[in-house]
This record gives C-alpha cells, structure tokens and sequence, in this order.
C-alpha cells in the first residue's frame, strides 16, 4: 500500500491540467527499474490517450518531477492487480 499511498502523493505534487490529471488518477503506476515507468491506464477511459501531445504532457509531467528522463509507456490494462487512484479511493470509501 505504501507504493501505491506514494504514487497518489506524488499525483497530488505535479502541475497538471484537468485532462492530464484524469489520465493519472485512472492510471496505476509500475516501476519497472530506475528510468522505466509503465502507467496501466483503465481501457473506460483509453480516449483521454487517443492525442499524442496528452501522452508526451503525461511524460514530461513525470520527467520534470523527477528530474531526470524517463521511458514512460502507457498501457491499457484493466487488471486490479495493479490499482488506481481512482479505485483506491472507491475501495476506502466502500469500508
């Protein structure tokens, strides 16, 4: 839980718009190592990527926090294995 606690955190510190917000609270975060990151982004909202720029704003988003350049890959994966934002809080509210 702390992982996912410290990908909600760190959603919270960037600057983005409405639009770029919604791709990463309905994205769950996996570190592959240091400079990779895939985000599984729930296939219910796929359209928010159908624009390239969403997607390079999603990468250098992640970038600039980080300060350092990272291989971002963006998924459509609905598997709750890995949970979003969004279904954390639904899961929290729902006890």
């Amino acid at each position: 839980m702390a992982q996912k606690d410290a990908w909600c955190a760190e959603i919270e510190q960037l600057d983005l718009s409405p639009l770029i917000k919604q791709i990463f609270v309905n994205s769950a975060v996996e570190q592959t190592d240091n400079e990779t990151i895939v985000l599984h982004l729930r296939s219910n909202v796929k359209h928010l990527i159908n624009s390239v720029s969403n997607v390079i704003k999603v990468k250098k988003a992640l970038c600039k926090h980080r300060n350092q350049e990272l291989d971002v890959n963006i998924i459509i994966d609905d598997d709750l294995n890995y949970k979003t934002p969004i279904e954390m809080r639904e899961e929290l509210y729902q006890e």
